[in-house]
């Protein structure tokens, strides 16, 4: 805003892969710095860590990762530090060199440590549940070039909590042309 940078993220990471019976199993723990400049009061450090199973069969592949969080923040924050607990999985086909789907689902719980606001439920600790899904679908349209593809997708996600103002639900439709470079 004005010249002003809206947001720095940066993050960090290290993990061990060990390849079995056509399956890749992963362990990863990291940490992303926040910024978000004139709103600095939200700024956090996350460190988290996660497990992930990916497994390839045929033209398929699928995954599951399980992954903890804790966004820490720097200053005060309505609602202090924030844990995540948040279990993903996803489905790729590749049905043949043109056209692939992708789906993918997300389950998470995000629970603060302090009230987030006295004037909400008396100062309630805020809770989340959050659950996602989508499905994409990628047609490549011409044989010899594969930088061009059509894609749709459909994608929903659903946020409850016990501070009703939390609450959201978004679904989304979309169709464009692909072009990657």
């Amino acid at each position: 805003i004005g010249g002003s940078r809206l947001a720095t993220m940066a993050s960090t990471s290290v993990g061990l892969v060990h390849y079995r019976y056509g399956c890749r199993i992963g362990v990863r723990a990291g940490a992303e710095s926040r910024s978000y400049g004139l709103a600095g009061y939200v700024d956090s450090t996350v460190p988290t860590a996660s497990l992930s199973l990916t497994c390839q069969r045929g033209p398929s592949q699928y995954g599951l990762v399980v992954s903890v969080a804790q966004d820490a923040p720097r200053g005060q924050r309505a609602g202090g530090e924030t844990d995540r607990y948040e279990v993903g999985a996803h489905y790729a086909v590749q049905y043949n060199p043109r056209l692939a789907m992708l789906v993918t689902g997300l389950v998470g719980n995000y629970r603060d440590a302090s009230g987030y606001s006295p004037l909400l439920e008396s100062g309630a600790t805020r809770r989340i549940t959050r659950a996602s899904a989508r499905v994409e679908m990628l047609w490549q349209l011409m044989a010899d070039r594969p930088e061009w593809a059509l894609q749709a997708e459909l994608e929903y996600l659903v946020d409850r909590s016990n501070l009703d103002v939390f609450n959201f639900t978004n679904a989304r439709a979309a169709v464009g042309l692909r072009y990657q470079f």
